[in-house]
Protein backbone atom coordinates (compact mmCIF):
# COMPACT_ATOMS: atom_id res chain seq x y z
CA UNK A 1 0.00 0.00 0.00
CA UNK A 2 2.94 2.23 0.55
CA UNK A 3 4.36 1.47 -2.60
CA UNK A 4 1.05 2.87 -4.07
CA UNK A 5 1.05 5.98 -2.18
CA UNK A 6 5.03 6.83 -3.49
CA UNK A 7 3.97 6.17 -7.00
CA UNK A 8 1.84 9.31 -7.17
CA UNK A 9 3.48 11.62 -5.21
CA UNK A 10 4.34 14.95 -7.31
CA UNK A 11 8.00 16.31 -7.38
CA UNK A 12 8.11 19.80 -5.54
CA UNK A 13 4.59 19.88 -4.29
CA UNK A 14 3.94 21.18 -0.69
CA UNK A 15 1.05 21.27 1.88
CA UNK A 16 0.52 25.02 2.48
CA UNK A 17 -2.63 25.05 4.65
CA UNK A 18 -3.98 22.23 6.73
CA UNK A 19 -7.29 22.57 9.22
CA UNK A 20 -9.64 20.01 10.62
CA UNK A 21 -13.23 19.65 10.28
CA UNK A 22 -14.98 17.51 12.20
CA UNK A 23 -13.60 14.07 11.85
CA UNK A 24 -11.77 14.89 8.08
CA UNK A 25 -8.74 17.00 7.24
CA UNK A 26 -8.63 19.80 4.53
CA UNK A 27 -5.66 20.42 2.78
CA UNK A 28 -3.98 23.18 0.45
CA UNK A 29 -1.32 22.12 -1.73
CA UNK A 30 0.75 23.76 -3.60
CA UNK A 31 2.04 21.80 -7.24
CA UNK A 32 4.31 23.66 -9.55
CA UNK A 33 4.08 22.13 -12.94
CA UNK A 34 7.19 21.68 -14.73
CA UNK A 35 7.65 20.21 -18.34
CA UNK A 36 10.59 18.14 -17.48
CA UNK A 37 9.29 16.80 -14.27
CA UNK A 38 6.37 14.22 -13.60
CA UNK A 39 3.63 17.17 -12.34
CA UNK A 40 2.38 16.94 -15.99
CA UNK A 41 0.79 13.75 -15.45
CA UNK A 42 -1.14 15.68 -12.87
CA UNK A 43 -1.64 18.75 -15.26
CA UNK A 44 -3.13 16.41 -17.82
CA UNK A 45 -5.65 14.62 -15.21
CA UNK A 46 -6.94 17.50 -13.68
CA UNK A 47 -7.44 19.36 -17.08
CA UNK A 48 -9.39 16.39 -18.35
CA UNK A 49 -11.39 16.46 -15.37
CA UNK A 50 -13.06 20.13 -15.89
CA UNK A 51 -14.49 19.00 -19.87
CA UNK A 52 -16.91 16.62 -17.73
CA UNK A 53 -18.24 19.40 -15.88
CA UNK A 54 -17.94 22.67 -17.67
CA UNK A 55 -19.24 23.22 -21.21
CA UNK A 56 -16.65 24.84 -23.46
CA UNK A 57 -13.65 24.52 -20.84
CA UNK A 58 -9.91 25.48 -22.71
CA UNK A 59 -7.67 23.25 -21.44
CA UNK A 60 -4.26 25.67 -20.36
CA UNK A 61 -1.43 24.49 -22.87
CA UNK A 62 1.93 23.21 -21.38
CA UNK A 63 4.25 25.36 -23.14
CA UNK A 64 6.27 26.80 -20.41
CA UNK A 65 6.86 26.47 -16.74
CA UNK A 66 5.06 29.31 -14.77
CA UNK A 67 1.72 27.57 -13.70
CA UNK A 68 0.85 26.27 -10.70
CA UNK A 69 -2.08 24.31 -9.35
CA UNK A 70 -3.17 24.82 -5.39
CA UNK A 71 -5.22 21.64 -5.21
CA UNK A 72 -8.01 21.54 -2.16
CA UNK A 73 -7.83 17.66 -0.62
CA UNK A 74 -10.49 16.23 1.95
CA UNK A 75 -8.82 13.24 3.97
CA UNK A 76 -11.11 11.37 6.35
CA UNK A 77 -9.50 10.20 9.60
CA UNK A 78 -11.63 7.15 9.04
CA UNK A 79 -10.97 6.10 5.54
CA UNK A 80 -7.65 7.61 5.42
CA UNK A 81 -8.08 8.20 1.80
CA UNK A 82 -7.50 11.18 -0.10
CA UNK A 83 -10.22 13.41 -1.93
CA UNK A 84 -9.85 15.73 -4.33
CA UNK A 85 -12.53 18.99 -3.47
CA UNK A 86 -10.93 21.19 -5.68
CA UNK A 87 -8.33 23.41 -7.56
CA UNK A 88 -7.14 26.41 -9.07
CA UNK A 89 -5.10 27.22 -11.53
CA UNK A 90 -2.49 30.11 -11.31
CA UNK A 91 -0.09 31.68 -13.73
CA UNK A 92 2.89 33.50 -13.38
CA UNK A 93 4.18 36.32 -15.49
CA UNK A 94 6.95 37.45 -15.97
CA UNK A 95 6.67 41.74 -15.16
CA UNK A 96 10.26 42.77 -15.09
CA UNK A 97 13.70 41.35 -14.28
CA UNK A 98 12.88 39.64 -10.86
CA UNK A 99 9.12 40.92 -11.04
CA UNK A 100 5.99 38.50 -11.33
CA UNK A 101 2.64 38.61 -11.62
CA UNK A 102 0.08 35.94 -10.66
CA UNK A 103 -3.37 35.49 -12.05
CA UNK A 104 -5.55 32.89 -11.82
CA UNK A 105 -6.52 31.15 -14.82
CA UNK A 106 -9.43 28.17 -13.67
CA UNK A 107 -11.26 27.38 -10.34
CA UNK A 108 -12.61 24.52 -10.23
CA UNK A 109 -14.67 22.86 -6.84
CA UNK A 110 -16.27 19.50 -7.54
CA UNK A 111 -20.15 19.51 -7.57
CA UNK A 112 -20.58 17.73 -4.25
CA UNK A 113 -18.60 20.23 -2.30
CA UNK A 114 -20.34 23.15 -3.48
CA UNK A 115 -22.02 25.66 -1.46
CA UNK A 116 -20.51 23.85 1.71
Amino acid sequence: DLEIKKKFEFPNSSIIESTNVGNSEIRIKLFPISIEQRSHILHRNLQSLIHFFIDAASEIPLIYNFWNYYVITKIDSTAEQEHLIGFCTVSRFHMSKNTYRAMISQFFIAPGYQRQ
